[in-house]
């Protein structure tokens, strides 16, 4: 469902023969490196000024929003959409501008944030729609420009193939439980006194694990120069001031939409809504804001001429830069102190599991308690599994047979989906098997474990059929992209 295709620009660390800890220091490297260029590039359209582009990306990587994705939630999808956005921004403007490199610098963006995560595809799409809307109503759009959107949508296919692929293909033949949607959205709102508190906690912050979906921020000095900036812009009105003020107002409003005050309960009483409960908490608001309210800021420094007003925009953008280094080291020496030496081999044993995209199953509602059980090989029977020891396409368990009477069919705590090719071995010999539909896990037969106490069950899943076809058309899609991307860059 998320095969994170995006991921192989930063993985390649994990396969140096170094210490795990330099593994993900480089790992989150090029990450940040990655978002830096992005942005830079994007306010590289309206400015050649270094230092303008070094603050705007500091606002942008150290507001506590992306802190928290980065080092606490360690949220990967989300975090991969959030570096790509300033991409498809980059690419929406060189579009605006009608120079091509626009077509696929949309295209590649659009596409690493497809094979990331889904529901910040949903806001990228929404967000697309409501400028285009927006450019229409204000007699800009043009028919030049739409040719331009719509090759790089088709472009968009094919480098997404992949996530697009393996989502249809598993959403057609399968029922799964979808993640908790049902929890009102109230539920989630962020406390507007967090910011009252970060402002406090400025150069002596607080660790991002002092932090939940309801004190999630951006910084209060971030969104304090942003409301500034619309300010300034609003007053000063000129050169197109009004159009910068305007998305930074559509930033500003995405921020208090998450706050206590505002009423989400229309989403639980009219259907028409209920779509947006798909974000399951408002923090993740944030996660647009952020490059909403840069654009103002950038608009706001480009335009301030007096020395004295540079520098009082400078200062606490500098303040905002030391206050995020000092949040990031604070919360890794909170989790210096908890996390094992052999964090690897832990993790592995001991996976956090929830029912999210647990195949759904015919059984009473005691099921789902069952489902959690089951990803925990706590499961009541003849037979003691062992933790799972997974590896990319298979989990092996070491199972202890009680002398008892067992069904022609024993469930393991291996969830089954369909269309997938499973191969089932006890022992290193292939058994039969049955999708037992009561639980949605794989069942064995028990003519395997006669006179035996201890066994080794190993299930191997094989790529759905067709996906390695898919796999490279995505990879030849993606590298031509990118190979004529550095080529136009190089030669400019």
């Amino acid at each position: 469902m998320y095969p994170f295709f995006s991921l192989y620009l930063f993985i390649w660390p994990l396969l140096l023969p170094i210490k795990l800890r330099l593994k993900v220091f480089i790992f989150a490297l090029l990450f940040n490196i990655c978002a830096s260029a992005n942005i830079f590039g994007f306010i590289g359209e309206f400015t050649n000024n270094l230092w303008i582009k070094s603050s705007i990306a500091v606002l942008y990587l150290f507001n506590n929003y992306h802190l928290v994705l980065s080092y606490k939630r360690f949220a990967l999808g989300e975090l991969l959409g959030y570096t790509m956005f300033p991409l498809v921004a980059w690419g929406i403007v060189k579009i605006w501008k009608r120079q091509k490199v626009g077509i696929l610098l949309l295209a590649l963006g659009v596409s690493l944030i497809a094979n990331s995560h889904i529901l910040s595809l949903l806001f990228l799409i929404v967000v697309l729609i409501l400028a285009e809307i927006v450019r229409l109503l204000m007699q800009k759009f043009n028919w030049e420009e739409a040719r331009y959107i719509c090759i790089a949508a088709a472009l968009t296919i094919p480098m997404s193939a992949v996530t697009i692929y393996n989502f249809l293909v598993l959403s057609m033949h399968n029922r799964y439980l979808a993640p908790n949607i049902s929890a009102p959205l109230n539920e989630s709102s962020i406390f507007p006194q967090t910011y009252i508190v970060d402002l406090k906690h400025t150069l002596h912050p607080l660790a991002l694990t002092d932090l939940n979906a309801r004190t999630w921020n951006i910084g209060t000095l971030f969104l304090i120069l942003a409301f500034i900036a619309i300010i300034y812009l609003i007053v000063r009105r000129k050169d197109n001031d009004g159009y910068y003020a305007f998305v930074g107002i559509i930033g500003l409003l995405l921020v208090i939409g998450g706050f206590d005050f505002v009423n989400w309960d229309f989403t639980e009483h009219l259907k028409i809504f209920e779509p947006i409960k798909v974000i399951q908490f408002l923090g993740r608001l944030l996660m647009l804001a952020a490059i909403f309210l840069v654009v103002p800021v950038m608009r706001m420094m480009i335009k301030v001429k007096a020395l004295w007003a540079k520098w009082l925009i400078s200062v606490p953008i500098i303040i905002f830069l030391i206050n995020g280094m000092m949040t990031i080291y604070r919360t890794q020496n909170f989790y210096q102190e908890i996390v094992p030496t052999n964090i690897l081999e832990s993790g592995y044993n001991n996976q956090l599991h929830t029912i999210d995209y647990f195949p759904a199953f015919s059984g009473p509602k005691s099921g789902v308690d069952y489902a959690v059980k089951a990803a925990y090989s706590d499961i009541k029977g003849p037979i003691m599994f062992g933790n799972s020891v997974p590896s990319f396409n298979s989990a092996t368990y070491h199972m202890r047979i009680k002398h008892v009477v067992m069904n022609k069919y024993l469930v393991t705590p291996v969830a089954a989906y369909n269309r997938f090719n499973y191969r089932v071995t006890i022992d290193g010999q292939t058994v039969k098997w049955i999708h037992n539909q009561t639980y949605g896990t794989i069942a064995i037969s028990s003519n395997e474990l006669v006179n035996k106490k201890k066994a080794k069950l190993c299930v191997v899943a094989k790529p759905l059929k067709n996906e390695w076809l898919v796999m490279i058309i995505a990879g030849i899609a993606n590298m031509a992209v990118m190979l004529r991307l550095i080529l136009d860059f190089k030669r400019k």
